[in-house]
């Protein structure tokens, strides 16, 4: 086969409506939110026939900004995150090469 892409859509995160990650900072007016990015993203991957993965259904979205779950301060996953993650991407990758 060629060359396949794969996009992966950022994972929730903690106050993900209201800038994600930028904590204890006010968020800009007219910023955008993390679903509108995802929006933005996978409207140019669907435009030049990308593959987009969303694993929002399997990472929950943390309660907390510390260390919880899959994440290591509610936005960057942690190492039991990023395990998980690679195993989700290496199931995507399997799919695409049958």
């Amino acid at each position: 086969k060629k060359n396949q892409i794969i996009v992966v859509l950022p994972l929730p995160c903690f106050a993900q409506d209201d800038g994600c990650g930028e904590f204890g900072v006010t968020k800009p007016k007219g910023s955008p939110n993390l679903s509108e990015y995802k929006d933005v993203i996978k409207f140019y991957a669907n435009k030049h026939n990308i593959k987009v993965v969303d694993f929002k259904d399997k990472f929950p979205v943390p309660k907390i900004r510390g260390n919880e779950g899959y994440y290591f301060d509610g936005l960057h996953p942690n190492d039991k995150g990023h395990e998980f993650l690679a195993k989700l991407i290496s199931k995507e990758i399997k799919k695409m090469l049958n």
